[in-house]
């Protein structure tokens, strides 16, 4: 019979990492054999092999290095009779810090609250989130493509420090903008 391949992480297609050597765990299942020859593929290229998998159990297979960038990637497991089978996926590797939030503004504010507001950066994973600070006690992580926060119950303060970064969707995190 031919190999049935199951790729069990990552979970998701088109997930995101800063991880530039992914490992892919997968398993494959073979009525006829009790091992195959495992070779993972990005792109085209085969970035790693287990000459001797084990049928029906969970094996992971460890990328070389990869560039930024979005790659299909799979597992050809082969049995001993010459019989192929693989499971496409695809991942965004994604190594760049975001660049930095700008534009924050608090110009609204009244008597126990301030508006925050503030420009996304683009990213290649895109923005997931923007971590939100007030006076170095965390607030918030504001789900892009929100940009703004509003705390309330704020006491009378001559001040009140916002600090903010983007985190992207392989967990990249920017610098902090403080404001």
């Amino acid at each position: 019979a031919t190999p049935v391949v199951n790729i069990m992480s990552p979970f998701a297609n088109n997930t995101s990492t800063n991880d530039n050597t992914p490992a892919i765990a997968f398993n494959f299942t073979d009525s006829d054999n009790l091992t195959g020859n495992a070779v993972l593929y990005f792109n085209s290229t085969a970035k790693a092999n287990n000459e001797s998998a084990q049928n029906n159990t969970p094996t992971n297979l460890t990328a070389t290095a990869l560039s930024d960038g979005i790659y299909n990637f799979w597992v050809n497991v082969s049995d001993n009779i010459t019989n192929i089978s693989s499971a496409i996926n695809q991942v965004i590797i994604d190594t760049t810090i975001p660049e930095n939030v700008s534009g924050v503004s608090a110009a609204q504010r009244d008597a126990g609250w301030i508006n925050a507001t503030w420009a996304i950066p683009a990213d290649t994973s895109g923005i997931n989130h923007t971590e939100v600070w007030v006076s170095d006690t965390f607030k918030s992580n504001v789900s892009a493509p929100a940009n703004y926060y509003n705390p309330t119950s704020l006491i009378a303060s001559p001040s009140y420090t916002f600090q903010l970064r983007a985190v992207d969707s392989a967990q990249n995190s920017g610098n902090w903008t403080t404001t």
